[in-house]
């Protein structure tokens, strides 16, 4: 991790490091030991990180795993649809779906308590 005024993270992908703005990433999604990064131009990166180890990159930042496939920057949430699990709205207009077993900690994540 770099941090400064925009903070950046270092990321393996198949041809070597790069530099990747945190404020940029929207989310990420899990695709076995690989994660697909996906950025708020729509351009998309896979990196040789598993999901688990971008969570524990990105802890004290502003992400949150919603999902065993999905690690979510909580700056582009526009929109939390109720629902067993319920989903979320990106600002690109992207639906990701909150599993039943992590929704209790997404809500924490937002700093919600009352959506029972």
């Amino acid at each position: 991790m770099i941090n400064g005024d925009h903070p950046k993270m270092v990321v393996p992908t198949l041809k070597g490091l790069d530099f990747i703005y945190l404020n940029e990433l929207t989310y990420c999604e899990a695709d076995g030991n690989y994660s697909i990064l996906y950025f708020k131009n729509k351009s998309k990166k896979v990196i040789t990180y598993s999901l688990t180890k971008i969570e524990k990159h990105l802890r004290r930042q502003s992400f949150c795993r919603i999902h065993r496939k999905y690690l979510i920057n909580l700056r582009w949430i526009k929109q939390y649809v109720r629902g067993r699990g319920g989903y979320v709205v990106l600002e690109n207009g992207i639906h990701l779906n909150v599993s039943v077993r992590r929704k209790e900690q997404f809500l924490k994540c937002i700093g919600w308590t009352e959506l029972n």
